[in-house]
């Protein structure tokens, strides 16, 4: 699955992928507010198709439902710019694909590290507010 995985475009494969399986499950198991759609960060995927996947988290978004990214101590995030770094020590990367996600609409982040991300999204809303 990882040893050469190929998209044309990532974000647009990937939600329709998604989208099938929200069409094929129906209304009785996808709601709108309460099933996520969960793009599986690192899964048949290069380090370049996930950040795709974030920065265009707005092809998931048309799904109609909420949009959940866990990407928290994934090694697609951080093994590129620290390859002897361990997932325990993998939190700016977290942090960084975390901001980035919520930013591009994710409506759930999944993370190892609750205090920090809780801290960084604070900070980081406290920021918007004043653009």
């Amino acid at each position: 699955m990882q040893k050469a995985p190929h998209y044309d475009d990532a974000p647009v494969e990937v939600a329709a992928f998604l989208a099938e399986r929200v069409r094929r499950a129906g209304p009785r198991v996808f709601l709108p507010s309460v099933s996520p759609s969960i793009p599986a960060f690192g899964f048949g995927k290069t380090f370049v198709h996930n950040l795709q996947l974030i920065a265009k988290l707005e092809h998931l978004r048309q799904l109609g439902v909420a949009v959940l990214v866990g990407a928290s101590r994934q090694g697609v995030h951080w093994r590129p710019v620290a390859p002897r770094a361990r997932p325990t020590n993998a939190w700016p990367g977290s942090l960084a694909a975390a901001l980035a996600a919520v930013h591009h609409g994710a409506h759930i982040v999944r993370v190892h590290d609750v205090a920090a991300t809780a801290q960084a999204l604070t900070i980081w809303r406290a920021i918007a507010e004043h653009e």
